[in-house]
Order: structure tokens, then C-alpha cells, then sequence
């Protein structure tokens, strides 16, 4: 618990190293110190995520003796279909036959394409990366990938992705898309994602998501259904909770809208933040119904790393800002405690592969 809790603040301890009190620009060595803030923290977080041991994750030992399958296996005795997500079966054959690598090498490869997206985007977009770093732990995004390898690496394809939409990249953004679906079909969810850029923070459009969402909730179980016809898995409904967690976006998308003037003009990335987090709260009632289909979500709700930081630095009054601050922290904390420190998990108890 202790390890996890370190995790969690490493943003917040190592920030006075590399980032002066008062804002400067950012030339020269503290240009580079500051670099190195994102690049010693994403360094530490692979570290623990590819040299974990394989009884760390919930899946990670099916994940294990999955990988020892391809061991020994010629190219032409693979079994790849564009629809049944070769990525993943062509990366371990790979690392068993060409690279002659273990699973521990499958678990590092893993962890980098996991985290050095998220680095990225931390680095590019956050207006306060400390936050956004504690946000990666708390909301458990970082934990995610020690049980999910397959999706933890398509979502890291769907965040490079993302990066490409600033820059209008729409060849390459799609690329990414077609990639992480190579790895986890369901990354196909996020490919309207390109298009939300152009949508302005206002009544109008924000009214369209809510109709959406209420459409969803309304034909939530052919929905289900229609998930059970293309996937390989069997999606049932059941009750899986989540009922804070939506109010608590719901919340989030309120305040956003209320502060719409400031927190669209502050960073440009804003308002395509505030879109990603409506999406969330529109398929929430519908990806909540099955724990396998509730981690899809993941692929936008993500950004609430981002957004959460962006909305706090937005806030003109230093009062206002420091309640925002601690509010969000408090929440922070206790989704860490209720949904990352959770002992069906299999993390707390953490192990190097060697011990």
C-alpha cells in the first residue's frame, strides 16, 4: 500500500527539482530539467510495471502462459486474422522467437507503449503535471495496465493517437487507431474522437451529448446484444456499480460548462477535453453493465488527467483555485483507497519477478 501511496505523489515530490517556484520560460538547462521531470518519472512507473512479478495483475498469469504457448512456434503456424487481434499474438511470437525473450520482456514492451504516451501527453498538454500524474495513480490508469496487457497497449496507441489531433494528422491518427485495434478491437470506439475538435463548449452541443447519452441508457441492453454478436466474448448484463463515479463526472462536465469562457480560452486543448469526458458520461450506463465492457470507458476517460489540472489552472481567484485543488485531491484519494488499493486486484502486495 505504502509502495502504491510513493507512486502516487513521485510527481509531487520530484517537482521542486526540476521546476523553479515562479513560471519562466522555458529555454536552455531549465528547458531540459523540465524534460527530464516527465522523463525520470515515466522511467520509475515502467520500471515497476515490466519488472512485476507474473502473480501482480489479475490476468497476468493467464497473460504468462499465453506467451509460453508461441514459444518454439514456426511463422507459419500462426493463427492471424485481421479480426481476431493479431497485434498482440504476433508481439509475443516475436519476443519468443526473434528476440529469444521471456515474459518478463513481454511485460517491459508492454509498460512502455502503456506509459510513455501518457508521458507525452502530460508533458504537451497539462497545464499542472504534478496532478495529472497523482490523477494517472489514483483513477487507476497506471494499475489498469497489470492486468489488462492487451487493452493497457491499445489504449497506449489510442493516446498517441490523440497527440496527432493538435497537429491535424488525420492519416496518422487513423494509423494509430488501426494499430491499438490490432492489439484490442474495441479501440474502434475512439475513432469519432478525431472529429470532436471541431465542437465548441455551449449549450447546443453539450445538450446533444446528454440526448445521447439518455439514447444509450434507453437501448442499453440491444446495445449489449449487438456487443455479444461481434465479439468472441459472451457480454452479459449485471450490476457492476459505479454510481459515484458517474456523479462525479457529471459533476466534472457541470463545472466545466460553467466555466466555459476561461477554461476554453486558457489551453486549446480544453474544449476537446470537455468533449472526451461528455462521451464518458454517454456510454457510462452502457459499459458499466458488464465489469469486461466497463474498462472500455478507459479510452476517454483517460483525458481526465488532463482536464481535472487544465480546469484547475483556468480559475482566476487563488481562493476558488485552492478549494477546486482540494477537492479534487480528496476525491483523488479516495478512489485511490476504494478502486486502485483493492485486494481482488492482486497489486498490493507488490514483487520484483525475482523475489
Amino acid at each position: 500500500m505504502i509502495f502504491y501511496t510513493i507512486c502516487a505523489m513521485l510527481g509531487f515530490i520530484l517537482y521542486p527539482f526540476f521546476y523553479r517556484l515562479k513560471e519562466e520560460p522555458l529555454n536552455g538547462v531549465n528547458y531540459k530539467e523540465k524534460k527530464m521531470y516527465f522523463v525520470l518519472i515515466a522511467f520509475v512507473l515502467i520500471l515497476i510495471g515490466g519488472l512485476r512479478k507474473r502473480n501482480i495483475g489479475i490476468d497476468t498469469s493467464s497473460y504468462y502462459y499465453t506467451f509460453q504457448s508461441y514459444k518454439n512456434i514456426s511463422w507459419s503456424r500462426l493463427s492471424l486474422n485481421i479480426f481476431d487481434e493479431p497485434g498482440y499474438k504476433i508481439l509475443n511470437w516475436g519476443i519468443a522467437n526473434i528476440l529469444h525473450g521471456d515474459f518478463q520482456g513481454l511485460l517491459m514492451i508492454e509498460a512502455i507503449i502503456a506509459i510513455v504516451p501518457v508521458a507525452i501527453l502530460i508533458y504537451r498538454h497539462s497545464d499542472v503535471p504534478p496532478l495529472s500524474w497523482f490523477f494517472y495513480l489514483a483513477f487507476g490508469f497506471y494499475t489498469f495496465s497489470f492486468s489488462t496487457i492487451r487493452q493497457a497497449i491499445a489504449l497506449g496507441f489510442t493516446v498517441l493517437a490523440f497527440l496527432c489531433i493538435p497537429k491535424r494528422k488525420a492519416l496518422t491518427f487513423h494509423l494509430l487507431i488501426f494499430v491499438a485495434m490490432l492489439f484490442h478491437q474495441t479501440a474502434i470506439i475512439v475513432l469519432p474522437m478525431y472529429w470532436l475538435r471541431y465542437l465548441k463548449i455551449n449549450a447546443k452541443n453539450t445538450f446533444i451529448f446528454l440526448v445521447l447519452g439518455i439514447v444509450m441508457y434507453i437501448f442499453r441492453s440491444p446495445i449489449m446484444a449487438m456487443l455479444n454478436e461481434m465479439s468472441k466474448n459472451y457480454y452479459y448484463a449485471i450490476e457492476t456499480g459505479g454510481e459515484l463515479q458517474f456523479v462525479f463526472i457529471v459533476l466534472m462536465i457541470l463545472t466545466g460548462f460553467l466555466m466555459a469562457g476561461n477554461f476554453r480560452t486558457n489551453n486549446p486543448i480544453n474544449s476537446q477535453l470537455y468533449f472526451l469526458l461528455a462521451t464518458t458520461a454517454a456510454i457510462f450506463w452502457v459499459v458499466k453493465m458488464n465489469p469486461a465492457v466497463l474498462r472500455l470507458y478507459f479510452y476517454f476517460y483517460i483525458y481526465v488527467i488532463i482536464y481535472i489540472p487544465n480546469q484547475i489552472k483556468s480559475i482566476k481567484t487563488q481562493a476558488m483555485r485552492t478549494g477546486f485543488t482540494v477537492a479534487y485531491v480528496l476525491v483523488g484519494l479516495y478512489f485511490f483507497a476504494t478502486q486502485v488499493l483493492f485486494p481482488d486486484l492482486k497489486i498490493i502486495e507488490y514483487e520484483f519477478f525475482w523475489q
